[in-house]
């Protein structure tokens, strides 16, 4: 290894969470497959899935120069089995077996052992047949010699293969990925045509395929994302031929025209709109979105902006009101300075869409042009939003007083801890803030909003008022909340140095009550409160203490499985 890993460069690698989060899971030894080729290290870690995720990190001269993991938020390489891999590699080197990097060792194999392992591959694998008709990054390409169709039909053949597993969507895309390899190959010989034809037909796929799926960690929009960022995006910025260019905008029209959550069709559609396009390109664009709009969603904010320099100020119009985008309409308006107009259409629209069109003004730096329009819709409504938005204007053009006496009334009106932040941002550049604190509390104690009293007293460290809330919030029976649970971890994470006692007492008694609602996931919560009450008993000295409290737990509560493997995976039990 060129230098040596150091926690610190663990810590720099991945976020503070991660990394506090990937401690547990190398401690319990869910790394396993572990394997180094030179700088390069590979392994598997054992996550929530059935299937374990793979990880594979990259490291230099003092730095962790890449880092992945097959995870759904693994792809940046700063999650916690990336943290919990290189704790392994950092700790327990010798479980890393030294092995040849699979591409040298496939450059030094004879052609006949070559022969010989695509022949075993191919009879245990036989759908693999269709790489022997396949177009791969080592071959000399023409246009007209790479078949999408073929890809596509790899791509469909994978997802049909793994739909009906546990974690599909994540067993898709980890299938998914030596078709990506390949794109990359052809890209890097600069044959952007065969490697937009590879990342389209996977594109294609993912969307039309991912609305039977269930997704809910986003495995296949974190992947179409990838593809997006890494190719098309890049692509388009290049001098390519007009025939790999109108590729990459269809693939980037077909994620535009998605309309699940989990893909990101919105990123698409924002990349569009800032191209220089050429007129025959927008045309383009315009019929492939149609082409690929579900039925029934024929139109779209996209297409209307891709379409308006051939509509009149009418059709426009008729568009942006069908579309619920009346904004759009206003900034139309603006833009060709017909104020008046614009106003008119602000002063006559919907309560709801209000602001959306006043904040159009507020983007052409006439802010105070819509402000009566907005105060009298107020006068009328009495709609908390439009107040609030008339003391961030006062407060943008520093006119303190008024965006002060706003902020109060906002925060009298509905207590909570956004309108405690800004009457505390409003009052200081008039040093009114100490002023104004103890009232401010005394109202949230008043109208019992306890868990926002308990807040306020976090954000300014002061742990004496947050307990002394949390004991009120109790007598009065309002901590049994499922929010209330991450309110008083963190009160108990962050006052442990100063007040141990009573962090140490509010984490054993948090972690009673997660166990008493059982499941696997408050059980892991739990053994993770439970391992921070353990640090603190043993600060300060109370093993007996601690042995005691573990047996009075595991003679309530032992009979539950996940606990016990929860407490294990955290060690606390052996």
């Amino acid at each position: 290894m060129s230098a040596p890993l150091t926690q610190d460069l663990i810590k720099e690698q991945v976020d503070a969470e991660s990394y506090r989060r990937g401690v547990p899971y190398f401690e319990r030894g869910a790394i396993t497959r572990a394997r180094r080729s030179g700088r390069i290290v590979r392994a598997l870690c054992e996550g929530s899935r059935p299937e374990p995720y793979r990880v594979r990190a990259e490291l230099g001269p003092g730095t962790i120069l890449h880092a992945y993991c097959s995870c759904p938020v693994g792809a940046s390489g700063q999650c916690k089995h990336v943290a919990a891999t290189l704790l392994a590699l950092l700790h327990t080197p010798h479980i890393f077996h030294e092995v040849e990097d699979l591409s040298l060792a496939l450059a030094t194999c004879s052609p006949a052992r070559l022969g010989a392992m695509l022949t075993y591959a191919l009879g245990r694998f036989p759908e693999l047949e269709i790489v022997l008709e396949m177009t791969l990054p080592v071959d000399p390409v023409r246009h007209e010699q790479v078949d999408e169709q073929l890809y596509r039909e790899q791509a469909r053949d994978i997802m049909r293969e793994v739909a009906s597993h546990h974690g599909a969507a994540s067993q898709a895309v980890d299938a998914l990925r030596p078709l990506l390899i390949l794109a990359r190959g052809f890209a890097s010989r600069g044959e952007y045509h065969a490697c937009l034809q590879i990342v389209g037909a996977l594109l294609h796929e993912v969307c039309a395929q991912h609305h039977t799926w269930h997704d809910g960690d986003g495995f296949l929009g974190s992947f179409a994302a990838q593809l997006l960022s890494e190719h098309i995006q890049p692509a388009l910025a290049k001098d390519l031929p007009a025939q790999a260019r109108h590729r990459a905008l269809d693939a980037l029209a077909l994620v535009a025209s998605a309309t699940s959550a989990q893909l990101p069709g919105e990123q698409a559609a924002r990349h569009i709109l800032s191209l220089t396009l050429e007129e025959e390109e927008r045309d383009l664009l315009a019929a492939q979105l149609r082409h690929h709009a579900p039925p029934g969603q024929q139109d779209s904010w996209l297409l209307l902006q891709l379409e308006s320099r051939d509509l009149d100020d009418q059709a426009y119009a008729m568009r942006c009101r069908a579309l619920g985008r009346e904004d759009a309409w206003v900034q139309h308006l603006l833009e060709r300075e017909r104020v008046e107009e614009a106003l008119a259409v602000t002063s006559a629209a919907e309560d709801a869409h209000v602001l959306a069109l006043a904040n159009a003004f507020v983007e052409r730096g006439l802010g105070e042009l819509v402000e009566a329009v907005v105060r009298q819709r107020y006068a009328l409504r009495g709609e908390l939003a439009l107040l609030s938005w008339l003391g961030e204007q006062y407060a943008a053009r520093g006119e303190h007083a008024l965006a002060l006496s706003t902020a109060l009334a906002c925060f009298y009106r509905a207590p909570a801890l956004s309108s405690l932040h800004a009457v505390r941002q409003a009052a200081r550049p008039l040093a009114q803030w100490e002023v104004l604190r103890p009232s401010a509390l005394a109202t949230l104690r008043e109208r019992g909003e306890w868990e926002v009293l308990l807040r306020a007293y976090l954000e300014e460290g002061d742990f004496d008022g947050a307990f002394e809330a949390l004991e009120v919030a109790r007598q009065h029976g309002r901590v049994s909340a499922a929010e209330w649970v991450d309110v008083q971890a963190e009160l108990a994470e962050r006052a442990r140095h100063t007040h141990p006692e009573q962090a140490t007492a509010l984490l054993e008694a948090l972690a009673e009550q997660l166990i008493k609602k059982r499941s696997l996931a408050n059980f892991k919560r739990a053994a993770e409160l439970l391992a921070m009450a353990y640090q603190l008993r043993m600060s300060a000295g109370e093993e007996a203490q601690w042995g005691a409290r573990l047996e009075e737990l595991h003679a309530r509560y032992g009979r539950f499985q996940g606990l016990r493997e929860a407490l294990k995976a955290v060690g606390l039990l052996p």
